[in-house]
């Protein structure tokens, strides 16, 4: 939270990627990429629930361990908003619909962390 602004974080990550395949959940001294967004997202002050946007059932797996926390949730990404062509601000959308619905958070202030950045 900041001030009285609801903080959302939303780690987009989906499946499919044509120049390195399986990018998110490749490992980077032992730890898949998408776990070091969540480690630094679920680190942060701020933020009042991490979401993790994917339509990928390898990017659950890796991450499952994390989801246990309090603050973190893994969205199934609907396919339509999960291909190449699709927009990245409708995967956040949609995490924010689900975030004000699901966990009765409703976001002033939407993150969005790539796996790989």
């Amino acid at each position: 939270m900041i001030g009285k602004d609801k903080v959302i974080c939303v780690i987009t990550a989906r499946a499919g990627s044509k120049e390195i395949p399986g990018k998110n959940y490749k490992e980077l001294c032992g730890t898949p990429l998408i776990n070091y967004s969540i480690s630094n997202a679920v680190g942060s002050k701020y933020v009042d629930a991490v979401i993790i946007s994917s339509n990928c059932q390898n990017v659950r797996n890796v991450t499952q361990h994390l989801v246990d926390n309090v603050k973190v949730f893994f969205v199934p990404r609907p396919e339509e908003l999960a291909r190449a062509e699709s927009k990245n601000e409708s995967a956040l959308i949609h995490a924010a619909y689900w975030s004000e619905h699901t966990i009765k958070v409703r976001p002033d202030i939407i993150v969005n962390m790539q796996p790989t950045s």
